[in-house]
Order: C-alpha cells, then structure tokens, then sequence
C-alpha cells in the first residue's frame, strides 16, 4: 500500500469513527433521577422488567442515568438549570421543591405532550406544577398515606369494619386503647409526630391546609382548629402513644409487629413491612384502607402525599428526544409495567389494570386514596421555617400546652409570616 493510499485509508476510517461517535452521541439521553425511579424504569425489582427497551432499541437511544439522594438531586438540578446550557436531558422534582423559581427554569410541557389524555391524573397533582397556566412538570410518581389497621387486635374488640368517617374512626382508636392481658399499654392510633407531615392527615380530614396551591396562605381557621382538637382528644383518650411527638417510623413499626399499636397512618408500602413474618406477631393481619374524611367533606377519603415530576430543562439541547422520553413514561401501558416494578401510579387507571390487581393487595384503597390525595402546603422559599412552625404547634395543641384555637391562630399566622418573606 501506498503512502498517500494508508493515509486516504485512515482518513476514511478516522471519519467513519467520528460519524459512528456523533450518531451515539446524537441518541444519548442523560436523565437526572432518584435510584426507585430508575429501578422503576428499569425493572431492578417486580416483574414489570424493562420498560423501555423496546423504545430503546427502535430509536437507538442510550439512556445514561444519574442517580442521587434527594437533597442532592434537586441541588445539582437546580445548578443546571441556571447555566447557559446543559447535559441533563430530563430530570427528575419532589412536589416540596417545585416553587414558581424552580418552575421558571423548566420548559413547558404543554405542546410535548399535546394529544395524550392525562384525565386519570389527579387534577391537584398536575396543578402543583403549573406556571402562568403552563404545565412545567408531569407527575410520575406518588407516595401516599394509608390507614394500616390489626384486625386480629379490632376482632378482640368485637369490631369487624372499619369507619367510615374520621369521627368513626376516633371511637375505634379509642376503644381499641388500653393493655394487653399481660399489661402492655396498647394505643389505638399513631401517626409520626416527629415531622410536619406526618400529622397532614388530620387536618386534611376536616378540610384543612396551610396555604393553597398557589402558595398562599390558609384563612381556615375553624378548620384547622378542629383538626387540632381532634389530636388534642385523642392524645387525653390515651389513644395516642405518649411519646408520639417523639416517636418515628421505626418505633412505630415495632409497635406495629407487637400489636402495641392497632392502627397506624404509614404510606400503603409499609403494607409489606407490617406483614412480614419473619418479624411480626401479627404477620397477615395488618390490612390496609385509604383514610376517611370528615363528615360534610367533598371527598370521603384524604391522603397526604409526595409527588415526583418529570421535567425537561429550558437549557437542554436535546429537547426533542427528552419530550419523546417523557412521553413514554406516560403512556398507560408503560404505567402498568411501572407499577408492576413498585413504582407509585399517578396515572389512577392503572389500579383497575388487573395485573396491578393480582399483584397488589391493597390496590383498591390505593386508588381511593390517590383520588382524594392533597398538598396541605405549597412550595416556597420559606417552606421549612413554616412546616416548623406548623409541627410546634401542633405538638403544643395535642399536649394541651395551647388551645386548639390559638395553636391554630398561631400556625396560620406564622404562615403569612413566612410566606411574605
């Protein structure tokens, strides 16, 4: 071989392997996640198995996840964002760190996803999201709480259903309240009292938030002093553990396994947990149902819940192929396969999915409760200082350290507060 022909020969292949290399480049997709998402996707755990590597392969797409915790996550998204350009294709917000700043730095979705129908998804979920009428973010995934109740510990007690309101329900905690045979205190609820949420679903029993869904702040007194009461009556029934202020999720678990607690407000996935034999008493006796409402309130279940989004930021050079992205994950049938992986459906049909049926229990209460999911506070730059505020003086109404009415004048007050800073 010639000299100038090895030359021309290596051109040749040199330029093949830059147009090889561009082409990949040209399908990488980077998207910024939390690891359940990406499992989720990916079918690490359930027998959803991949769900998109059909898509994958038809378009010739490789998909380059980055996972981080959360408060780490939303730190470098937001970094992203406020760059002149950046690598990250899609990522991935929790609904308490969506504010009108962080939306500003997402591109609309609206026009993406034009001609899919979003109608089973929970209207208080998509309207979280949205900025000057623009929907910034589409939900994916929600974690929401759920009533779990012994029914070995309500039988002993003669009673055989649940109620079917939130006052129903204040009787049984009660009556369900006091010792076991060998003298172990028994309380008939717990909710975690060590952080603002929670407790979210006693006040969204009668109705009550801490701002609207735009950030501003709660006029309700009256309900949320009704809410407090309701704490405040049930920590003097004794139906509250007494360190309840003080007592996590893995002290409330062991009182779960123990049967020292009868009913327990835990998301729907602590189902599993409750009833694992290798470590409760009580194993295939810990059901689970959505929470009821209040009488008089417009839905007869309520739920306090998290919501990841899908977002696609402004600054993205590869928009066309993240819209396509997005959109696969919204498509029912890819919803289902999700599910099926253990992710959190906001998409509500998928619960009738019979498949989702055959492989989760408690599918039904599930769905109820999505139905009735609500943001008891919106995101906004104080948002932690007022969820502080918020916990204390709850603590404070359920110990009888203030009244019902001036903790929750208290509350709402220190809201405005925070939210005209």
């Amino acid at each position: 071989m010639t000299r100038r022909r090895a030359y021309a020969t290596t051109l040749i292949a040199a330029g093949a392997a830059l147009a090889s290399t561009m082409a990949i480049q040209a399908a990488d997709l980077t998207v910024l996640t939390h690891a359940a998402i990406q499992g989720s996707v990916t079918g690490t755990s359930g027998t959803g198995g991949d769900v998109l590597a059909g898509w994958q392969q038809e378009n010739d797409v490789n998909l380059n996840w980055i996972t981080a915790d959360i408060a780490p996550l939303h730190d470098r998204l937001m970094r992203e964002t406020s760059l002149s350009s950046t690598s990250i294709d899609v990522g991935f917000i929790l609904d308490s760190y969506a504010t009108q700043a962080a939306l500003s730095g997402f591109e609309p979705l609206d026009d993406c996803l034009a001609g899919l129908d979003l109608s089973d998804i929970p209207q208080t979920f998509l309207d979280q999201v949205r900025q000057d009428g623009q929907l910034k973010a589409l939900p994916i995934r929600h974690a929401t709480t759920a009533l779990h109740y012994n029914k070995a510990l309500l039988a002993e007690h003669g009673i055989d259903a649940l109620p079917d309101t939130f006052e129903g329900l204040i009787e049984v905690a009660k009556t369900l309240s006091g010792k076991s045979d060998d003298g172990t205190p028994v309380y008939g609820l717990s909710i975690d009292g060590t952080n603002a949420g929670g407790t979210y679903n006693l006040l969204m029993a009668y109705g009550a938030t801490l701002t609207d869904a735009q950030g501003q702040p709660s006029t309700d007194v009256e309900a949320l002093t009704n809410a407090y009461a309701a704490l405040a009556d049930l920590y003097a029934a004794g139906a509250l553990p007494s360190n309840f202020t003080a007592m996590g999720i893995d002290q409330i678990t062991q009182g779960v396994w123990q049967g020292r607690i009868a009913m327990a407000v835990q998301p729907f996935n602590r189902y599993l947990t409750y009833n694992d034999a290798s470590k409760s008493d009580y194993a295939g006796q810990v059901d689970v149902a959505a929470f009821p409402a209040a009488e008089g309130q417009p839905s007869p279940y309520v739920a306090r819940t998290t919501v990841w989004s899908a977002v696609i930021p402004a600054n993205s050079q590869n928009k066309e192929l993240a819209c396509d992205f997005v959109r696969q994950l919204a498509d029912p049938e890819n919803v289902v396969l999700m599910t099926l992986n253990g992710n959190g459906p906001v998409r509500t049909d998928a619960y009738l999915d019979q498949r989702v049926i055959d492989a989760i229990p408690y599918a039904q209460a599930e769905q109820q409760a999505v139905l009735g999911a609500q943001f008891v506070i919106a995101p906004f730059d104080q948002i932690g200082r007022a969820q502080d505020m918020y916990l204390e003086n709850m603590q404070a109404a359920a110990l009888g350290l203030k009244t019902p009415e001036q903790a929750a004048a208290d509350t709402l007050a220190a809201i405005v507060e925070a939210t005209s800073n």
